[in-house]
């Protein structure tokens, strides 16, 4: 009986956990201009509202975007390997001239051996 109350309790928080919508709280202002999803890869480009002034900044939107982006698309990625790429602007102006103020981070999906969003290689700087 006692085994019966401690899964019925499990079971009951587990629904309960399901039920709720997951809302993700940014503590800096990003805007998505542009999503291009491309035989194998994942194209983001971000423009950066806030004023940034560390690298670790950068990652930490970079690697927002990115997980936001995977969960998007997870039933179409599946498990399919992939590229996903976050290009972060200073501005709209940068964006559209096609200059990337701030880099960019690369992101493994699904590679062998690391099922799920890894990260490849990380390109940003403050710019100019």
């Amino acid at each position: 009986m006692k085994r019966f109350l401690i899964l019925a309790a499990s079971l009951l928080l587990s629904f309960s956990l399901l039920a709720c919508d997951e809302v993700v709280e940014n503590d800096f202002e990003a805007v998505v201009v542009s999503e291009v999803l491309l035989d194998g890869t994942i194209d983001i480009h971000v423009v950066v509202e806030d004023s940034i002034s560390s690298v670790d900044a950068l990652a930490f939107i970079a690697n927002d975007v990115a997980v936001a982006t995977y969960n998007k698309h997870i039933d179409s990625i599946n498990l399919d390997s992939m590229t996903l790429t976050i290009y972060l602007y200073t501005s709209t102006e940068a964006f559209n001239d096609e200059d990337n103020t701030y880099g960019f981070m690369v992101f493994d999906v699904n590679a062998p051996g690391k099922p799920g969003l890894s990260q490849a290689e990380n390109q940003l700087t403050l710019g100019s």
